[in-house]
């Protein structure tokens, strides 16, 4: 086979396993992305591999693509590291940031699976009032990542919603979405957390192409949560 594209989309998402078992964080970094650089300089293909908004941990950081990776955890130090390797290699190569959000059909994991879950079963929930992100769905983030050509060969590319939204009000937004009362959300801290991974209270990506590449928060929390 001979691809014109190969998207790098594989890696584990569990923060905590990551920091409990490095070789979750960094094998992907290693050994299989050395085969697959190899593999794509062979037959002239283009790398596009999906990194992750993780890779800002420090909320002091700025977070364009042009932006200084500053993580916090093994998870984002691993994307890092995968990053700078592409970036040394000898292919064409596109780095993609963002932070998917969808509905999972296969594993009954993630936040919107648990959102959804809890809220139609009438459970309280808890959202962070004090970590922001720029969720993109999945719907959006497979059309962005299919766009994706020659003129984007050594880029790093954002894609992101906006505004910026906390934790806790997109479970306030998921609640009202789902025509459920917002009172089963209650506002918590991710200092009251006792994650074995640091999470970064900041994840909100920012860009310096915002006509291509930012879409409205409400369109994407409503493709979201389709299931």
């Amino acid at each position: 086979m001979k691809p014109s594209k190969v998207f790098h989309l594989a890696w584990s998402t569990n923060l905590d396993e990551c920091e409990q078992n490095e070789k979750l964080a960094y094998g992907p970094a290693r050994t299989g992305l050395k085969s697959l650089l190899k593999a794509c300089g062979e037959t002239g293909a283009h790398l596009i591999f999906m990194s992750s908004d993780g890779i800002f941990g420090d909320p002091k950081c700025e977070r364009f693509e042009d932006s200084l990776p500053c993580p916090i955890n093994h998870y984002g130090r691993g994307k890092v590291e995968a990053e700078n390797r592409i970036r040394d290699s000898a292919v064409e190569w596109t780095i993609l940031r963002a932070c998917p959000l969808g509905f999972n059909r296969h594993h009954n994991r993630g936040l919107v699976n648990w959102t959804i879950q809890s809220l139609k079963e009438g459970k309280n929930v808890t959202g962070f009032t004090d970590s922001s992100f720029t969720p993109l769905s999945a719907t959006t983030l497979a059309r962005m990542l299919a766009s994706i050509g020659k003129p984007d060969f050594g880029k790093i590319l954002h894609f992101i919603s906006t505004p910026a939204i906390t934790k806790y009000d997109f479970l306030r937004m998921s609640a009202r979405r789902l025509g459920v009362s917002e009172s089963l959300v209650s506002k918590g801290s991710l200092s009251d957390m006792k994650f074995k991974a640091l999470r970064p209270s900041r994840q909100d990506l920012q860009t310096r192409e915002p006509t291509r590449r930012v879409f409205p928060i409400e369109r994407e929390l409503e493709a979201s949560l389709v299931n």
